[in-house]
């Protein structure tokens, strides 16, 4: 399997189109690399779909109404934000509006499928790099949290680069800086500073990194890293 087919494997892709030559060399494209595929025809099922699930990438056909508004609020939603986005557009005026309004790549109408491969292929370290920064680790271990001089015990339910969940008998307040410290099973001893970000009334609580250290090997991005590509 070549490089760029490793890398793209597994990745989440949704396709916006109502263009039935547009989809078929997509769909074509994705089966090959081992990328899982949705698809919508409307910007209205689109604006559900990413309101409800975090993706890698967006391919998108400017022709499709409200497509340009769509990248735009993209790039403004909290969990998508960052995901890569494909434009497929059928002129250079298209192009440049597309990349204004935020796209990454720029496909050119009518789409091969030898050029879908080659721009997909291109893409490959930008999409894992996104699900590497996003990738969440399903972990429940024993974490100890300070605030206000005082120390909580809580446990974790996942763990990313950039944050983490978990659940606490001590209930937080959105935007309370805490410090925190936790060891990762066959890894290293963790600490940092944060912020909680969420919160709910069963005492869950989202964190999001802003400085963290670790005493021992591997670095917790590796550590994450290896976990993702087992499930990858």
């Amino acid at each position: 399997m070549a490089p760029s087919s490793v890398l793209l494997n597994n990745l989440e892709l949704l396709v916006v189109s109502n263009d039935y030559s547009t989809l078929k060399m997509l769909v074509l494209a994705c089966q090959e690399f081992g990328s899982r595929l949705d698809s919508t025809p409307s910007i209205t099922s689109a604006n559900d779909f990413i309101n409800r699930r975090k993706i890698d990438g967006i391919i998108i056909d400017v022709q499709v109404r409200g497509a340009l508004e769509f990248i735009e609020v993209v790039r403004k939603s909290h969990s998508n934000r960052t995901s890569v986005i494909f434009a497929c557009t059928a002129t250079t005026e298209e192009a440049e509006m597309a990349k204004k309004a935020g796209a990454n790549f720029i496909a050119t109408k009518p789409l091969t499928l030898s050029q879908i491969q080659d721009l997909l292929s291109r893409a490959a370290p930008v999409l894992t790099e996104e699900r590497k920064h996003y990738f969440r680790h399903k972990l429940v271990i024993p974490i100890t949290l300070f605030y206000d001089g005082v120390q909580h015990r809580a446990l974790t339910s996942n763990l990313s680069e950039t944050g983490m969940a978990l659940r606490s008998f001590r209930l937080f307040e959105p935007g309370t800086p805490i410090d925190f410290a936790f060891e990762l099973p066959s890894g290293p001893s963790v600490k940092g500073k944060g912020e909680i970000m969420w919160v709910d009334s069963e005492g869950h609580a989202g964190v999001k990194f802003n400085s963290i250290t670790c005493t021992g090997t591997p670095h917790i991005s590796e550590w994450l890293g290896h976990r993702c590509m087992v499930l990858s």
